[in-house]
């Protein structure tokens, strides 16, 4: 086995630049490092790893010397573990991946699943457990899956000099066993906000609850609460929600501004359409009557039985995700042409397919836009996770406002919800109440709550 080292995770809230300064601890690793070993840096999403790859080039002469690489979780987990050592495990190589889209109905999807792998592909659902499997050893296991574990890990150790693994809040459980196992013989930095744990609200704090009583792999840093972005006024907000030891002070000298506004009052359009010209980030916990999160142009996808009708239609040594893309961008295209009936009887001669009714029905409705019934788009929390802007609204519906009046104090995916939405802004938000979705607050109740937290209703003059 590779030199036993010490590991590190450090928690950093919003705006403490936990993805750039990874960047310059990775590039002091590398200035120190003796060997010809590659220095992994891993994040959750692709935005991240673009950021950490051109701070990278900043700090480094304008380039990521190739000793360095830069990769997504999925990307390091299927590239380094799954698709090398799968066939030597399992028995079967995975080959390929796929991210398409799965059905809801467990005995569909898990025949979906199963058809995908007899066929060498995985789907990404599964590489967090099928990487943990191979890594990770489980009880009751045989000595041969064990040692064949161990030749994995010394594969590893021999040719990866250390691990920076970002985002780990948006990790599960099997990712961090998994990484938690590796951090034991490959020097492992990790770093996350538990706080903005959407996916997995409580994986990411057990995982360093564990870890700070296992001295022997890992040396808790202490808390990054210093924030370079986010307002004062904001942060007096959003620390409500933080545990006393991680609450946060800020370096920003912007003075913020915090308002509220009704949905239905005759300003918000006006406003709302200032902020959208501006391309400011305007979010909601989930789409309501008035407010949408989808995109018709990048939201369609094909229904799980027309993917999988096409799926046999194809040649297995084909791009999956890249076919499929393609065709929903040419329903796309063709319903804008000729109308949604006209797309599918394109379809459906181009490529021999007869739908069911109950398919054709499901096409008609998704591709159909109802003009008549026009929404107000804003995006998602989830989705604007990890990003910032001068100007935010955020919207508010039930559930928000139950947690930011303290009505409800679990913590949950809703609690981390409201965590994002109140650190994204580094000038100005405003909270828009959804007031046609709302059913146990009324106007004197959402008052009271704005004025407790001593946020005004917006002026005229900021109209």
């Amino acid at each position: 086995m590779c030199e036993k080292l010490l590991s590190q995770i450090q928690i950093a809230g919003a705006g403490a630049g936990k993805t750039y300064s990874l960047a310059e601890k990775i590039l002091i690793r590398y200035n120190k490092k003796e060997n010809d070993k590659i220095i992994y840096a891993i994040s959750f999403t692709n935005y991240a790893k673009k950021n950490i790859e051109s701070r990278v080039i900043e700090l480094n002469n304008g380039q990521v010397p190739d000793d360095i690489c830069i990769e997504t979780v999925h990307s390091f987990l299927l590239n380094e573990i799954v698709f090398p050592f799968s066939k030597y495990y399992f028995g079967a190589a995975f080959s390929k991946a796929t991210s398409m889209k799965l059905s809801d109905e467990i005995k569909l999807k898990n025949y979906q699943l199963s058809r995908m792998n007899e066929m060498g592909v995985i789907h990404n659902e599964q590489v967090f457990n099928k990487a943990k499997q191979m890594i990770v050893c489980g009880k009751g296991e045989t000595k041969a899956k064990k040692r064949k574990k161990e030749m994995i890990i010394e594969y590893l150790c021999a040719s990866i000099d250390a691990i920076f693994l970002d985002e780990a809040q948006d990790l599960n459980s099997d990712a961090l066993c998994l990484f938690g196992r590796l951090a034991e013989s490959i020097y492992s930095y990790i770093v996350g906000d538990p706080k903005q744990a959407i996916k997995y609200p409580k994986d990411f704090r057990m995982f360093i609850e564990q870890a700070s009583v296992n001295d022997l792999k890992f040396h808790m840093l202490p808390a990054n609460t210093v924030t370079r972005r986010i307002p004062e006024r904001h942060l007096r907000i959003s620390n409500l929600f933080c545990p006393v030891n991680e609450q946060q002070t800020t370096i920003s000298n912007v003075k913020g501004n915090l308002y509220y506004i009704y949905s239905t009052d005759e300003n918000f359009s006006k406003l709302y359409e200032r902020y959208y010209s501006c391309n400011a980030l305007i979010y909601i916990r989930q789409e309501s009557n008035t407010f949408t999160t989808k995109d018709f142009k990048n939201g369609f996808s094909l229904e799980e039985s027309v993917r999988e009708k096409l799926l046999e239609k194809i040649d297995s040594r084909y791009d999956y995700d890249a076919f499929l893309r393609a065709i929903e961008k040419y329903f796309i295209k063709m319903t804008l042409k000729k109308g949604a009936k006209g797309a599918i009887q394109s379809f459906t001669k181009n490529f021999d397919m007869t739908l069911e009714k109950t398919e054709y029905a499901r096409l008609i409705n998704d591709l159909e836009v109802d003009n008549s019934e026009k929404k107000i788009e804003v995006k998602s929390i989830d989705k604007i996770k990890g990003l910032e802007n001068e100007l935010c609204m955020f919207i508010l519906d039930n559930a928000m406002l139950e947690y930011l009046f303290k009505k409800k104090t679990e913590t949950n995916k809703e609690m981390m919800r409201l965590y994002v939405g109140l650190t994204r802004s580094k000038s100005d938000l405003i909270f828009v109440i959804d007031k046609l979705s709302l059913k146990k607050f009324n106007d004197k109740q959402i008052e009271k709550g704005f004025k407790d937290l001593n946020i005004p209703y917006i002026t005229t003059k900021y109209i």
